[in-house]
């Protein structure tokens, strides 16, 4: 078995352990596809999620991405929005979304993440069932203290 760029023995690979870490994460994202029952194929492949770097502390943080209601779909109370995670460092994330101006409604299909303008902050760019959107990062989100 190859792990990591080198070989792992199975011995090795038999002690690996999983364990259930979704409630100590601070992770509550809950991920809509839209469920209008049609079947569009926006429901059936989804979107998924980037890993960036967006506060530039060496951690990855998470931006997972969201759909929204679709036609057939009942109304939510509350449309979905994506969701921006940042790492505390310890095994646990901070949402941050609202900080981060990401929290608008769309149905995101996928991201790109590279640093665009060439001014050290890593970029998003996301696709969408609709309106592409670029989002700069101007290093302004205010960390979680």
């Amino acid at each position: 078995m190859v792990l990591g760029g080198g070989l792992l023995s199975l011995e090795a690979a038999a002690s690996i352990r999983f364990r259930d870490a979704s409630e100590s994460s601070g992770v509550r994202f809950v991920h809509t596809d839209g469920s209008s029952g049609r079947r569009y194929i926006v429901e059936t492949v989804t979107c998924g999620l980037g890993l960036i770097d967006y506060d530039g502390d060496g951690y990855l943080d998470i931006l997972f991405l969201n759909g929204g209601p679709l036609p057939g779909s009942p109304p939510p109370d509350r449309p979905p929005t994506n969701a921006l995670y940042r790492n505390n460092r310890d095994g646990t994330f901070t949402d941050v979304t609202a900080a981060s101006g990401l929290a608008i409604p769309g149905y995101a299909m996928g991201c790109a993440v590279a640093d665009y303008d060439n001014d050290g902050h890593e970029d998003v760019f996301i696709t969408n069932f609709g309106a592409h959107r670029l989002w700069r990062n101007r290093g302004t989100v205010p960390l979680p203290t």
